[in-house]
């Protein structure tokens, strides 16, 4: 065995709860200030807009947190010798994953240009098929599972 991470789907659901009762609380406390105690028109459209946002939002992120509170399971990573094993819990919204390393062409690191957004990861094979691999909810150290698959014989690319 040349790698291993485990994970529990536990360990990201409270976090995952604050951040979004807190983004929502803030939001919302945000377009009530606009809505109702500016005086400026366009000041209280922007607030209204702000609870258009959210009141579509909200149901997705609803839904989200549903799907991570009842799933049950957790992330298991290993690299073999001949093969990479990504195990995902019951309704995360993730493949799991039995790659071949020497089917393996390389491993694509999508970098955003915008600070927020994260980096994106794939797994392309020598046929041509990508399969992403969502490094966050995992909690895994992508450096060290590159690291181990390149010493495996596996490019790694950054574009």
């Amino acid at each position: 065995m040349y790698f291993f991470h485990r994970r529990s789907l536990r360990k990201g659901r409270a976090i995952a709860a604050a951040v979004n009762f807190f983004g929502f609380s803030l939001f919302l406390g945000l377009a009530t200030y606009f809505v109702f105690f500016q005086e400026k028109a366009s000041v209280a459209w922007f607030g209204k807009a702000v609870f258009a946002i959210l009141a579509i939002t909200l149901p997705i992120v609803i839904l989200w947190l549903i799907r991570l509170f009842t799933g049950k399971g957790e992330w298991n990573i290993r690299i073999s010798e001949n093969e990479l094993i990504w195990q995902v819990p019951d309704n995360v919204g993730e493949k799991n994953l039995n790659l071949s390393i020497s089917k393996m062409s390389k491993i694509i690191c999508d970098s955003s240009k915008n600070i927020d957004a994260g980096n994106y990861y794939y797994i392309e094979m020598e046929s041509g098929e990508k399969h992403p691999i969502n490094p966050s909810a995992s909690g895994i150290n992508m450096d060290k599972l590159f690291n181990v698959l390149e010493s495996r014989g596996v490019k790694y690319e950054t574009r």
